[in-house]
């Protein structure tokens, strides 16, 4: 993402921060899951 997106579309860049955190989240319950 650039600096233009995030200035044209103030609401993309809090989109992809959720998308990158629900990203984080299901990777670190997935591997959670394998250790089991």
């Amino acid at each position: 993402m650039t600096s233009t997106d995030s200035t044209s579309t103030p609401g993309n860049s809090l989109a992809s921060a959720h998308a990158a955190w629900f990203d984080a989240v299901v990777r670190a319950d997935w591997e959670d899951v394998q250790d089991r």
